[in-house]
């Protein structure tokens, strides 16, 4: 018997919402299920990369949280890259919904992001939340930039 406290009705409780509140009939239960696998791989690579950067630098600033989000948007900027320039790629549905809405969604960590410079401004660590904040979204800008021409030099594209 299901039980509220299994994961899984939880998503299923999301799908169901979602569903009712807007058209997914192009969503089908095997994109739903790649998504549900890379974002799970995402998470636990996400929490083993800030594990390790944490016990290896301290809980001081949160160097984990923007080694993924910059690793994250590297690989979005490269995967994207890649899905526009193959249409083997953009054709298979399950491929990009595994790598980036599941691997890279469940990678990054925006909201971690958000707490982490929260907590760092309720600690009077102004300078390092500013530096958070700053530091975050231009790295992760520039290499979400330096993913996508990658992307488009391993594809051998040279169109913008």
């Amino acid at each position: 018997m299901v039980q509220p406290t299994d994961p899984g009705i939880w998503s299923l409780a999301v799908i169901c919402l979602l569903q009712a509140s807007f058209d997914l009939s192009m969503v089908n239960a095997m994109t739903i299920f790649w998504v549900t696998l890379g974002s799970g791989l995402g998470g636990a690579c996400r929490f083993l990369v800030a594990a390790g950067l944490t016990a290896r630098f301290g809980a001081s600033f949160p160097w984990g949280t923007l080694a993924v989000n910059v690793l994250g948007s590297f690989l979005i900027g490269v995967l994207t890259a890649v899905s526009l320039a193959s249409e083997r790629w953009a054709s298979g549905q399950g491929a990009f919904a595994f790598a980036v809405a599941g691997f890279c969604g469940g990678f990054t960590t925006f909201s971690t992001f958000s707490l982490q410079t929260l907590q760092l401004i309720k600690q009077n660590q102004y300078g390092a939340a500013i530096a958070n904040i700053g530091v975050s979204v231009l790295v992760c800008l520039f290499f979400t930039a330096a993913g996508f021409v990658l992307g488009k030099v391993l594809m051998g594209s040279t169109s913008q």
